[in-house]
């Protein structure tokens, strides 16, 4: 005998195609890394690190640079206070709500801000002559989730009620990133 399908099962099989991959857009991370969180941190890079956006490098030159950082062991380095105790834990954060804001559990959030931070030490810094940095790699991904979940709890508590203009400016303070990325939506 065969069975009737159930309501829910007629709707999914009535779905269209686009609909899934519409939501598959709305929780896809890399996309979310592509559009918002690659811009934010070439801009902080160019703001921190004097990266001359203009100059052309070539593959060779990039493959070089990533060289370079694997075969040079990290060091303490003499950033400002404020760079390495406040700017890099506010990025780790960021990549943190990227994973965290698509459903991602805390503990693959805080590995998203861990790979993140070892592929900008690694990869970019280096690119532009920097040795990866040891505060950079602990503090960023460590401190950045732990400040992350507090924004993600903060702005999940403010979401409650959206209706309220201050509300919805504190979820705009609280995660930028995510507010602009669903203003492009």
């Amino acid at each position: 005998y065969a069975q009737e399908p159930t309501q829910q099962e007629n709707t999914e099989q009535e779905k269209p195609k686009e609909e899934y991959q519409d939501d598959f857009r709305k929780t896809s991370l890399l996309e979310a890394t592509i559009y918002t969180g690659l811009p934010a941190l070439t801009i902080t890079a160019a703001v921190f690190t004097g990266l001359n956006l203009k100059e052309k490098k070539s593959a060779n030159d990039v493959l070089d640079g990533v060289a370079w950082g694997f075969k040079n062991p990290p060091v303490w380095d003499k950033n400002p206070w404020y760079v390495n105790y406040v700017g890099h834990p506010y990025v780790g954060s960021e990549a943190y709500l990227l994973a965290r804001n698509r459903n991602h559990s805390p503990f693959v959030s805080f590995l998203y801000s861990t790979l993140e931070s070892v592929t900008w030490e690694y990869a970019i810094e280096p690119w532009v002559g920097a040795r990866p940095s040891k505060q950079d790699l602990l503090l960023t991904s460590t401190a950045g989730s732990l400040l992350g979940e507090l924004r993600y709890q903060g702005k999940k508590a403010l979401m409650k009620n959206e209706d309220s203009t201050l509300n919805k400016i504190g979820i705009i303070l609280l995660d930028p990133i995510d507010a602009l990325y669903k203003a492009f939506e």
